[in-house]
């Protein structure tokens, strides 16, 4: 389907389920459908809600009409909208058009209606004001929409105020980062990518406001709107003192009324948050990592040692994501080891038990699960059990074969079971049987097995190979390479990096009942090699390393402390690395609210600054 087509689709999913309220008071009915009975400028008609629509592209844009089509004592006004793409971008800067009046800078946003919108008009003067986010404070998250009416003295307002964005919050714990956000009023988001049935009344029930048929805010002024001016979509052409401020976007199906409509509400918000998205970093303002986490207000990040710069933004049903949160930085200490594990397999270590085809290849010091062989299956599994947190890291190979059937990486596993072969990768005994515990599952081989996804993925599994928590499509899957694998557990998450990238992440309730831990494989009516090597496990306690209280400490630590690029255990610091802290330090003490710790780092900073000056040129 081609991109019109996918937008036409995407328009008779919002008509059925965003209806317009069907009267038979209408006394006007611009459908703007390639033309307009209105005057127009800087507009052009494309595919809209209906069949076509206004696009108004320019600040100066606007569809003029005639006031004497409004009722003179009650009525309605109804539109479609749809706003721009980077509706945030556009209107977080100053446009080149906007002018101050006076000591006095221009207001953001714009007007989706307007007949003269300042204060020197006539009695009855009206307004529909939009500011998604504020030019002047673009960190800022409030926004609102407001209809408005002059009564000679002053604005009477219906206004919506809400956020376009969460406030985000960070402790790290235990080495765990522990985000959580939250907004002062509703989130709601102008998503590009839906229409909004834009509905405002006035009369003798007062003012309303409502969107998608949902009243959004009203006022009691009673007061008629002013019909001997035109008006306008868009904003009115005598410009207001800042310059001219229509606000951009698609404009379709324009409708008044002659009484004050309730329309049906929609069943469904575009608008409201239908999850949140995570970005972290090691530079402030430069996020290399997201990851997706529904709709929740909590979240934890078990990231290595270092320092991270961190946001959130709410995402829309569509997939538009809104402005970002403040920017959050953390401080991520090394952990001792209180239990780690180191095996090359180049030499017996006696760290494993071996069942079925596994063995440790002494020629080439490595572990095969299986070889190219049909109907095999191998397992290895650590002495040692493991019930807390860890991190694992392995390599592994898969290929070299007719195809099938892939590895698990297996653990807080119970190892009362006889392993299977062929698709149940020695996970389980075969596909109805259930064995306690959890595995990052590699699988290359999916087609027989009703189980599986259509596709080589990598999956969280839990008890069963038919049970995948979580799966990402992957082709680092039986392609006869090998892979760098690195598994981090934490107290209620699990991220898998593949080749230093984060490939899949999960966040839920662990059982921690069994400690078993290893690798299994199996073959089937057809096989590939299943290779591991180089595997390191490291069970972290919640102990830190000691905040430095000393020039002697400063010159180890408190430097990769605020500067990670800067390794304590293996360089002598440069008066550019203490620089480096220094700015980075600085940053951090305005971007926390904590009084304890910005007193901390006011220390560190006298610490670092004393360094400086001990260090040669």
């Amino acid at each position: 389907m081609n991109a019109a087509g996918k937008f036409i689709l995407l328009s008779a999913l919002v008509l059925f389920f965003v209806q317009p309220c069907v009267s038979q008071n209408v006394i006007f009915h611009d459908s703007l459908d390639g033309s307009s009975q209105g005057t127009v400028s800087g507009v052009n008609f494309e595919t809209g809600y209906l069949g076509k629509c206004a696009n108004l592209t320019d600040d100066s844009s606007y569809i003029l009409y005639s006031g004497s089509i409004l009722p003179s004592g009650s009525g309605t006004v109804e539109f479609y909208w749809k706003p721009p793409d980077n509706i945030y971008e556009i209107y977080s800067y100053r446009h080149i058009t906007w002018t101050d009046y006076g000591q006095y800078l221009p207001p953001s946003g714009g007007y989706l209606l307007d007949n003269i919108g300042w204060n020197a008009a006539p009695t009855g003067s009206f307004s529909l004001t939009l500011s998604p986010i504020s030019w002047q404070n673009p960190e800022s998250e409030t926004s609102w929409i407001g209809f408005s009416i002059w009564d000679g003295s002053k604005w009477n307002w219906a206004r919506n105020v809400h956020s376009n964005r969460p406030t985000l919050s960070a402790t790290v714990e235990d080495g765990l980062i522990k985000l959580t956000w939250n907004s002062s009023r509703p989130i709601r988001i102008w998503d590009p990518n839906a229409w909004y049935l834009i509905t405002v009344t006035w009369g003798s029930s007062g003012m309303h406001l409502y969107v998608n048929g949902v009243e959004w805010a009203n006022n009691s002024h009673t007061g008629t709107l002013y019909r001997s001016k035109s008006f306008a979509l868009g904003q009115y052409p005598d410009y207001w003192p800042y310059g001219p401020h229509t606000m951009l976007g698609c404009y379709d199906e324009f409708k008044i009324y002659d009484s004050q409509i309730v329309p049906s509400p929609s069943d469904s918000d575009p608008s409201a948050p239908a999850g949140f998205v995570i970005y972290y970093g090691t530079s402030p303002g430069s996020y290399t990592n997201q990851i997706e986490v529904g709709n929740t207000d909590r979240y934890e990040l078990n990231l290595p040692p270092g320092r991270y710069y961190i946001a959130v933004a709410a995402k829309t049903e569509s997939g538009f994501t809104g402005p970002r949160s403040n920017e959050v930085a953390v401080s991520v200490q090394q952990q001792a080891q209180v239990f780690s594990v180191e095996d090359d397999f180049s030499s017996d270590t006696g760290l494993w038990e071996y069942y079925g085809s596994a063995y440790r290849d002494t020629s080439s010091g490595y572990v095969v699960l299986t070889e190219n062989l049909n109907n095999q299956v191998g397992v290895i599994w650590l002495k040692q059990n493991i019930t807390t947190p860890f991190t694992a890291e392995f390599r592994y190979y898969s290929g070299g074969g007719s195809g099938a059937d892939g590895l698990v990486f297996m653990f807080y596993k119970s190892r009362d079971y006889t392993p299977g072969g062929g698709g149940y990768l020695g996970f389980t005994s075969d596909a109805s049987s259930e064995v306690p515990g959890y595995g990052i599952e590699f699988d290359s081989h999916y087609q027989y097995n009703s189980w599986d996804p259509q596709t080589k993925h990598v999956a969280l599994i839990s008890n069963s190979v038919s049970n995948h928590i979580r799966y990402i499509p992957s082709d680092k899957i039986g392609d006869g390479r090998w892979h760098d694998v690195r598994v981090v557990v934490g107290t209620s998450e699990v991220e898998v990096y593949i080749d230093g990238e984060l490939t899949l992440n999960w966040t839920g309730e662990l059982d921690r009942s069994y400690g078993g831990i290893g690798f299994s494989a199996g073959t089937g009516v057809l096989n590939n090699w299943h290779i591991i090597d180089d595997v390191r496990i490291s069970v972290l306690s919640g102990e830190s390393e000691t905040i430095p209280d000393s020039i002697d400490d400063a010159r180890e630590q408190i430097v990769s402390k605020y500067n990670p690029s800067f390794d304590w255990k293996t360089q002598t610091p440069s008066k550019d690395d203490v620089t480096q802290a220094v700015i980075n330090a600085v940053l951090q003490y305005f971007t926390t609210p904590d009084d304890a710790t910005r007193q901390e780092i006011v220390g560190d900073v006298v610490q670092l600054v004393i360094l400086y000056f001990t260090l040669p040129d």
